[in-house]
């Protein structure tokens, strides 16, 4: 928490959990609605979490923290989070990466 991206990416994460939060609780109220179309309660509980994560979203792109992110994480070490050094034809997905991986000395000892 010490990193000076920190509060940008506290931000981040706040936004995005209540738009992920917001539209799942909204789908569980969306399921119960179906079952019963006539329930004032689901109809309003679907509402409430649909406006806050419809409101969370474009907060997102006014948070703009990839910026400000991009400007105080060195580009080598942005580059060797995902462990994929070159570019090449047909290249294979990376799913997981292990922190040892070292090309170019794009991450440090």
């Amino acid at each position: 928490m010490l990193n000076p991206a920190a509060l940008h990416e506290a931000i981040h994460m706040m936004l995005a959990a209540y738009a992920a939060t917001g539209f799942m609780v909204a789908g569980v109220h969306a399921f119960f609605l179906l079952r019963n179309r006539e329930s004032a309660f689901h109809r309003n509980a679907c509402g409430i979490p649909l406006a806050v994560a419809c409101v969370a979203i474009p907060l997102q792109f006014l948070a703009r923290s990839e910026r400000s992110c991009g400007r105080e994480i060195p580009a080598g070490q942005a580059r060797g989070d995902g462990a994929h050094f070159e570019t090449a034809k047909g290249a294979p997905l990376i799913v997981a990466v292990f922190p040892t991986a070292r090309k170019s000395g794009l991450i440090m000892p």
